[in-house]
């Protein structure tokens, strides 16, 4: 068996190898960084910080007013929740605001330099696990502006959350939205009488309906009169081609008119013996031109009476169509008034909504005005949580930043161990042979023996750098 693969590697002394070859860059990095550590440790600013922390304890039993009539007890406790709520308020920018205009009020000089985000990222709120504790850390560059910030910070959050959660705050809004609606409520009521008094009608969907009866009954009267009118057109037109006519005429088509009836019928009678007399007589006599000057009185009297009628007709014509005219105009009011009266329903309804959403809203906002002053009035002021400073601010007067031992005993370490990571890749990329081993190890052939390269006068290559024979 070769005894090259029963060797095992030794790792500690190959550490060792890289540590001696690369002792320079090793303890040079390590010097180094230890000197940086040296100058944050003692030329850095001092930060100090000062601490507090706040119970939130439960109000165990609050009377809750579900409704005006009746309070019921119901129990509140403290979750998970309740606690962030309380974090974000002690970190809200209006608290630090708050705290800032305080201490500027007071005259802290160092007051108006201060930022809500300065603030903000120096002060560091943390709800203790498994508790109902916050936990509030602000650093600054004295032990006194820490401790007089974080006390200012404390009272504004006390008054800011007094005054989120005041009852008698809460009450106050509803009354004002409360009477906001009222007066809405009214305001909306007078337009309504208002348009009621323009329209004149109280129910305009009604008197809709009332108008498209009346006017179905206007239209039916004025295709009535239009027919008439048309008729009476056509019975003009033919008087006036008969009356045209100077030939006797016996305008039998007038069939209406008694006194022209009785006419025409005289004038056929006169006709008929007029016939019968020109068998028997000659024109020129007597009996025939009796006769015929009869005929031509009645014919006459027929014209005149045709004429009489003509006229008649065409009255009766202008009559219709002004009648017509009326009815049109009629019509037309009609439609008028039921587009008045149509808009006149949308908006009535659009307020009577209107209306219906205010007067909810106003019995809504009443009746929680109501309810939001029963604890006042039967437990007095009560608040769900009630919040004491455990620990008020306070300082040990140490510094926080920079901790010494701590910062040297790191840049010790990191100084080391970066020196040595850096010997460590030295070493990896080096693939010359270091010691008479490697000759065994990586070509695989047995060592017979080494000489060191004594040209080289280096102590430290001298060392290291061997001859090899296999």
């Amino acid at each position: 068996m070769d005894t090259l693969n029963l060797r095992t590697e030794n790792y500690f002394r190959d550490l060792l190898l890289i540590y001696f070859a690369r002792q320079p860059l090793i303890l040079g990095t390590t010097a180094a960084i230890f000197l940086a550590a040296v100058v944050i440790a003692f030329t850095s600013a001092e930060v100090f910080s000062a601490e507090a922390s706040i119970l939130l304890r439960s109000n165990e039993f609050q009377r809750s007013p579900d409704t005006v009539q009746e309070t019921e007890l119901r129990a509140f406790r403290v979750d998970e929740q309740d606690l962030r709520s309380e974090r974000e308020i002690l970190l809200s920018p209006r608290v630090l605001n708050g705290a800032i205009v305080k201490l500027s009020q007071a005259g802290f000089p160092y007051a108006d330099a201060l930022t809500v985000s300065n603030l903000l990222s120096s002060l560091t709120v943390t709800v203790i696990p498994d508790t109902k504790v916050l936990d509030l850390e602000l650093r600054r560059p004295t032990p006194e502006q820490a401790t007089e910030i974080l006390d200012a910070v404390i009272e504004e959050y006390m008054i800011e959350r007094t005054q989120i959660l005041n009852p008698e705050r809460t009450s106050d809004f509803f009354a004002i939205q409360a009477e906001r609606f009222r007066s809405q409520l009214g305001s909306t009521k007078e337009q309504l009488v208002e348009m009621a008094a323009a329209n004149k009608t109280a129910d305009p969907r009604a008197e809709i309906q009332s108008n498209i009866a009346f006017k179905r009954i206007l239209q039916e009267r004025l295709n009535s009169l239009e027919i008439e009118a048309v008729q009476y057109r056509e019975e003009l037109r033919h008087l006036d081609e008969a009356l045209g006519d100077d030939q006797i005429r016996l305008f039998s088509f007038i069939g209406r008119n008694d006194t022209v009836s009785s006419l025409v019928q005289r004038l056929v009678d006169l006709s008929i013996e007029r016939g019968e007399l020109a068998r028997n007589y000659e024109d020129e006599s007597r009996v025939v031109a009796s006769v015929d000057k009869q005929l031509l009185e009645t014919a006459a009297q027929v014209r005149r009476e045709a004429i009489d009628y003509r006229d008649s007709l065409a009255t009766k014509l202008e009559t219709a169509e002004k009648q017509q005219e009326l009815i049109r105009e009629q019509i037309a009011t009609v439609d008028s008034r039921n587009v008045d009266l149509q808009i006149h329903d949308i908006e009535t309804d659009s307020l009577n909504r209107e209306l219906e959403l205010i007067g909810q809203s106003f019995s809504t906002f009443f009746r929680r005005n109501q309810e939001s002053q029963i604890p006042n009035s039967v437990d007095g002021k009560v608040s769900l949580f009630y919040v004491s400073v455990l620990s008020p601010a306070h300082t040990s007067g140490k510094a926080v930043f920079p901790n010494r031992p701590l910062i040297l005993g790191l840049g010790l370490f990191a100084g080391f161990l970066t020196g040595f990571t850096l010997g460590f890749i030295r070493e990896f990329i080096d693939h010359t042979f270091k010691v008479p081993r490697d000759v065994e190890q990586y070509l695989g052939v047995p060592l017979l023996f080494s000489t060191p390269l004594l040209a080289d006068s280096s102590a430290c290559k001298a060392d290291r750098n061997h001859s090899f024979t296999g």
